[in-house]
């Protein structure tokens, strides 16, 4: 498709390469412009089959406008790669890509990336290492540093870190 954004990640989890793209409404609102529209998910989905996984991402805005975000992910490989278009429906010219948009968003899909967090939704199980209360990710408060805070000591603790200490797998639901 012409105008599409492609973005080829290597050595990546798949939980965190599908969470990003579920979070990107959010990632969207922080990045674009006073007059950039916002998007809406209409609907997304992941399929897998073997060590292969498809993923959809459909959002929607005022305008006529619609972001597809295409994902590839191979578990032998750990590598993914995302194809972002953003298109307009003019009245008269029928739709034509937002090139400018699409850049921008793949900006917040590999920066959101880079930082290598998991996004909340695909987080898992948490033991604090102070107290050793078991929690769902979903549960805990966390900060912008990607802390949580245990509910029982109110320690506050680098969840990735005391999940890998602890032997636990921090993509476990």
């Amino acid at each position: 498709m012409r105008g599409t954004k492609e973005l080829v990640f290597e050595d990546i989890d798949s939980e965190l390469l599908h969470g990003t793209l579920e979070r990107l409404e959010e990632l969207w609102q922080r990045k674009k412009g006073l007059f950039e529209p916002g998007f809406k998910m209409a609907m997304s989905k992941v399929g897998r089959r073997d060590d292969f996984q498809v993923g959809v991402f459909v959002f929607y805005a005022v305008q006529g406008r619609v972001m597809v975000a295409l994902s590839e992910y191979s578990a032998e490989t750990r590598n993914g790669v995302v194809q972002i278009s953003v298109m307009e429906l003019g009245q008269w010219t029928g739709w034509k890509n937002l090139i400018k948009i699409e850049e921008k968003v793949g900006e917040c899909v590999d920066e959101e990336i880079g930082a290598g967090q998991i996004p909340a939704p695909y987080g898992g199980r948490f033991i604090c290492p102070e107290c050793d209360a078991v929690y769902a990710f979903d549960n805990l408060e966390m900060s912008a540093d990607g802390r949580v805070r245990c509910q029982h000591c109110g320690r506050w603790v680098d969840w990735l870190e005391a999940m890998q200490e602890s032997g636990a797998n921090p993509n476990d639901s």
